[in-house]
């Protein structure tokens, strides 16, 4: 079975959480749902500043696709909103600077730009 055969037995929420949007404490969200049980699976995380804070994926779900897919969505919803004028404080995601090897080998697959890792 291909990776994206099994994207659709998750659904993806966004929600931003924190504080006010312009401080530290203020994340963009997006959760995995598995539609199956109805709880969350996976998760991924990024600053204001669009820099990835987390990106996570339950042991059992992984090796899916479903990182890739809530990085793309990630990508989606916030060249949505800038593009439609609802919202041009959503950033575009970008890869951080520090990385497990296998949050490594996962920002290099994606094909965006990856900086040096520090980690």
């Amino acid at each position: 079975m291909a990776a994206h055969e099994h994207i659709n037995k998750y659904q993806l929420r966004y929600r931003p959480t924190g504080g006010d949007q312009f401080t530290d404490d203020f994340h963009h969200e997006i959760q995995a749902i598995d539609k199956d049980t109805n709880t969350r699976v996976g998760s991924m995380q990024w600053t204001y500043t669009g820099r990835l804070w987390e990106i996570e994926v339950d042991r059992e779900h992984r090796r899916k696709g479903l990182a890739t897919a809530m990085w793309n969505f990630g990508e989606k919803i916030a060249t949505q909103a800038y593009n439609k004028g609802v919202n041009k404080h959503i950033p575009i995601p970008e890869h951080s600077v520090f990385r497990t090897d296998d949050g490594d080998a996962w920002a290099q697959s994606t094909g965006d730009t990856v900086p040096e890792n520090f980690l």
